[in-house]
């Protein structure tokens, strides 16, 4: 037997916390035992006979191994078992790339007037039925509307497409969702009506930006000048007819105080009201000091500033659980068990005039398009696309081979190596970066 290359152990209060990254499993050690492991570590066979249920818990935990196991083998086909799971499909829908605010830090290029036309909605139903048919094992099947502002076309193409995905997936044993990410400012009670009745779990993605004149001056719009108090009103009528909603909030180094004033305005909302928010805390990329940051800035601490915001933003997760409210980190760290919706293999993103991309974090455009839509509503993909998306991480960027966040991090989305011409790490290479997101793995299984 050998001990885990994936094994992590750090101080507490009140003794050791031994985390294995691989597994996702946490032990806690008083100093006796830490310091038996630690003496133990080169023949860890010798300790069965000296302590046999703390041995017995390190192989139950998947702390000790046997010698034949390739862990870094077993994380590479973890990450690709993930990748290409059949059980599920991931569907994000562009209505139009127009939107009714101008928020600074967007990254996509608004196309004023721009519809999904209705040859491309009735290949986007096409779509629909294909990936049902040549799917056999399918048992998700999620719907996304993005943009854009997907609800200034809710007549013209969301309510088409919803209905048809209701209709061809009413009585298969498949559990369908959809969700749409707004700004929230168009909800009506037609649109609050029809998504409560269409039959399928529905969840909301609105974002605020900050507190009250905060969000304001930051998502503006000359329509809604004073949209806070609307978004609030309309997260609370959704909530009220039962809908889902991820309340994403937007912060920076300059409002991050404002993340506990934000989750204060549902505390008035029922327990069971809290129970469908999700709370999701984002630090806006622009903020952040490098390059590499701007891809893991959840995840990592640059400066003392840094770590005040990072500090802010887990209380506000705290809090929000504690008022019984769903956490979902952005960038929860596990991108390998959990990875971005945009990287399995049965994942497509079509956008308004029928371009295809693997990426809604990124702007739609020729550059970063993956494929092209078809009539029959078949995908015409980039010859390259599964060679890259099945590429293993340490082909390419032998670091991850000796990182303990391997199994967790996994090198990045599929996209990452795009961006990098040499090896490169999502934690600048600093162990202490790396010990902090272990640290935030641990307190996130705790709640």
């Amino acid at each position: 037997m050998k001990t885990s290359r994936y094994n992590v152990i750090y101080s507490q209060e009140s003794g050791y916390i031994l985390y294995n990254t691989y597994t996702c499993q946490t032990l806690y050690l008083s100093s006796e035992l830490a310091e038996i492991l630690s003496e133990y570590d080169t023949c860890i066979d010798d300790l069965s006979s000296l302590h046999p249920s703390f041995f017995k818990a390190l192989v139950d935990g998947g702390f000790v191994i046997h010698n034949n196991v390739d862990e870094i083998e077993a994380v590479e086909q973890l990450r690709l078992d993930s990748l290409a799971d059949p059980s599920q499909y991931h569907l994000t829908i562009n209505p139009t790339l127009d939107c009714n605010f101008h928020c600074w830090y967007c990254y996509e290029s608004k196309v004023k007037d721009s519809e999904m036309s209705p040859r491309t909605i009735k290949s986007t139903i096409s779509l629909i039925d294909n990936i049902l048919c040549k799917n056999p094992q399918l048992k998700r099947f999620h719907l996304y509307f993005f943009g854009g502002e997907p609800l200034l076309k809710f007549n013209e193409v969301i309510k088409p497409v919803l209905k048809a995905f209701s209709e061809k997936t009413k009585g298969r044993d498949i559990f369908r969702t959809v969700q749409i990410t707004t700004n929230g400012a168009l909800l009506n009670d037609e649109m609050l009506s029809f998504f409560k009745n269409c039959g399928i779990f529905t969840a909301f993605q609105i974002a605020f930006d900050g507190y009250g004149d905060n969000h304001n001056k930051s998502r503006f719009s000359k329509i809604h000048p004073k949209s806070y108090q609307l978004l609030i009103k309309n997260v609370k009528k959704l909530l009220e007819k039962e809908i889902f909603v991820t309340v994403r909030v937007n912060y920076t180094h300059k409002n991050a105080e404002d993340l506990i004033r934000i989750l204060d305005e549902f505390k008035d909302c029922s327990e069971e009201e809290r129970k469908r928010i999700i709370y999701t805390p984002v630090r806006i990329w622009q903020d952040a000091t490098n390059a590499v940051t701007k891809r893991a800035c959840d995840n990592i601490s640059i400066n003392k500033s840094d770590c005040i915001v990072t500090a802010k933003s887990n209380e506000s997760i705290k809090y929000a659980a504690s008022l019984g409210m769903n956490v979902m980190p952005i960038n929860s760290i596990d991108s390998v068990r959990n990875p971005c919706k945009h990287s399995y293999v049965n994942a497509a993103s079509i956008n308004y005039n029928g371009d295809v991309f693997k990426c809604c974090a990124r702007a739609f455009n020729d550059d970063n398009r993956e494929g092209i839509l078809k009539t029959d509503g078949t995908i015409e993909w980039k010859d390259d696309l599964n060679s890259r998306i099945f590429r293993k991480r340490t082909d390419f960027n032998h670091v991850c081979k000796e990182c303990i966040l391997f199994p967790v991090c996994g090198g990045g989305c599929v996209q990452t190596f795009k961006d990098f011409n040499e090896e490169y790490c999502l934690y600048r290479f600093d162990e202490k970066s790396k010990l902090e997101a272990v640290k935030r793995l641990v307190s996130l299984t705790k709640m």
